[in-house]
Order: C-alpha cells, then sequence, then structure tokens
C-alpha cells in the first residue's frame, strides 16, 4: 500500500486536529455512497445525543445517522455526553467505570440491527473497508489499579462481560477481532491485534511501533483499519504503522476472514479507581463493489 506524502506527509504522531485521517479516507468515495452513486454503507457518529446510566447490562439508541448502537456493561456503568463537550459545540461520548472489574463497552445493536462489514478475500466479496475513531483515556496506568482497552472491529454478539479481562490485567481475547488493545498490565501500550476463534495475533507491539501506540492521559489518538481489497493495514493518527511491509492477509492465520464485523469500543477496570473513556466520534465505510472507478 502506497502512502502519498506529498498530499499526507510523513512522520505524524500526534492528533492535532478532529478531522478524520485523509490517508485512511482519501480514496474511500464516501461522498459518493452518501450521494447514491456507489453501492455501499457509510456513516460518521459523533455523538451528539447518546448515552444513559445502565441499569440492565445492556440498551440500545440510535445515532445522528440512524445508526442503531448498543451500549453493554455492568450495572452501574454510565454512558453520557461529555460535560465539556456541550460548551465546545463538539460531540463527545463519556464512558465511566469506577469499581473493580466495572467494564463497558459500546457496539452496534444485533438484535434488531445488522452488520455491515467483512474483510474477505473470497473473489467478487473483496471489498474496501475502513474504520476510525478518535478516543482518549483519563488512565494510562498499568499494574494494580488501571484500565484495560480495545478498539476496533469485532463479530456482532461480542459485547459480554469479561471482554478486556476476566478479573484481572490479562487480556480475553473477542472470538474475531481485527484493531487494537491495551492490558490493564500495560496500560499505555495499544498493540495491533487481530484475533480468529479466540486465537490472538499480534502485528505490532507499541514499544516497536509508532509513538502514537503509547497513548497519554488525557490527549486523543485516532486509531483506524484500513482493509484495500487484499490486505488489512493499521493507523494511528494517519500514519500507517507497518512501514516497510505489506500489511495481513485475510488468509493469515487467526484473521477473522470474511466475518461479519461491527466497531467496537470497550474497557474494563482492574482494581480501584474511577476510569473513563471519551470517544469524540466513529467513522465507518465499506464499499459493496469490487473496483475502484468513479462513478457518476
Amino acid at each position: 500500500m502506497t502512502v502519498p506524502t506529498l498530499l499526507y506527509g510523513s512522520g505524524l504522531t500526534e492528533d492535532t486536529n478532529r478531522l478524520p485521517s485523509p490517508n485512511i479516507w482519501h480514496d474511500m468515495k464516501c461522498d459518493q455512497i452518501d450521494a447514491g452513486k456507489l453501492d455501499g454503507v457509510h456513516f460518521f457518529e459523533d455523538f451528539h445525543s447518546a448515552g444513559v446510566a445502565i441499569a440492565t447490562n445492556q440498551f440500545p439508541w440510535v445515532g445522528s445517522n440512524g445508526i442503531r448502537w448498543e451500549g453493554f456493561g455492568t450495572s452501574g456503568v454510565t454512558m453520557q455526553a461529555h460535560a465539556e463537550a456541550a460548551g465546545e459545540r463538539v460531540g463527545v461520548l463519556e464512558i465511566d467505570v469506577d469499581a473493580d472489574d466495572e467494564e463497558a463497552y459500546l457496539t452496534i445493536d444485533d438484535t434488531y440491527g445488522g452488520a455491515w462489514g467483512a474483510i474477505s478475500d473470497t473473489s467478487g466479496d473483496n471489498y474496501r473497508l475502513a474504520f476510525e475513531c478518535r478516543v482518549r483515556w483519563d488512565d494510562v496506568a498499568s499494574g494494580a489499579a488501571a484500565l484495560a482497552k480495545c478498539i476496533g472491529l469485532s463479530a456482532t454478539g461480542n459485547a459480554a462481560t469479561g471482554q478486556c479481562g476476566a478479573d484481572g490485567a490479562d487480556w480475553t481475547p473477542l472470538v474475531s477481532f481485527v484493531g487494537f488493545r491495551a492490558l490493564a498490565a500495560d496500560g499505555d501500550g495499544m498493540d495491533c491485534v487481530h484475533v480468529g476463534s479466540s486465537t490472538e495475533v499480534v502485528v505490532t507491539e507499541s514499544a516497536s511501533g509508532l509513538a502514537g501506540q503509547t497513548i497519554e492521559a488525557d490527549t486523543y489518538v485516532r486509531l483506524g483499519i484500513k482493509f484495500d481489497g487484499k490486505r488489512t493495514y493499521w493507523f494511528v493518527n494517519g500514519v500507517q504503522i507497518q512501514r516497510g511491509t505489506d500489511g495481513v492477509l485475510p488468509a493469515a492465520t487467526s484473521f477473522p476472514d470474511a466475518i461479519a464485523l461491527v466497531p467496537f469500543l470497550g474497557i474494563r477496570q482492574h482494581g480501584t479507581g474511577d476510569f473513563e473513556m471519551d470517544i469524540d466520534w466513529v467513522r465507518f465505510c465499506q464499499w459493496h463493489y469490487v473496483g475502484g472507478g468513479l462513478i457518476g
């Protein structure tokens, strides 16, 4: 995958604005999908209105694009508009956990809604896909009082207890997942991973990746995934992580090839504390045709 440095520069490791990353989105033709000129699905959720205290482990709500979101978590977890966001006229969803082993996940409702995405190498089904979100956490500590984190694309139905770590600092891999995760034991290290049938493969560890993979408290980072029809790539703040490599094929060991995938963002508390994840926005797009030319 060639990154067009003339347009997008190189070496960017900081989130310098609220906008989606051009390196991911410049050729996804989202506007043509929105206009009905291309077959596909695209949405941008800015979270201007969403959230509630979780009393029954899960609740759905309809987002600004008509997308039916689902919040899932331990009773008492809250998902609400961030207090500062209203004054700034930007939408931010704040997810708060404040007790040992509390957890909370944001994904797509699979009771009344459906899945839209898949990464596949099957001829005629190898549609381009892109996902990105802008997030931050107030805690990036490691150890006895810390926060596990996972961001990416997951199979539907994965929002259940014990997904970011079962009663401790260890990672409990989702059944199918492509994205980023940081263990409570390494709270500031966002590793690039993929999981197939609950078996995880680490593509790039934070220690050997971009500077942006080592996250900082109260600092936004943009985390993204892109499948170009052949291989999958991970991005931090718009910069492709696997520089000098060819990405990951859908046929790779423990990759969720041809599995229906939806956005999945989650945290799980380990030990005492009061921790928060803020989600500024989520963007997702997949073509429903194989090709590259403009239409219309």
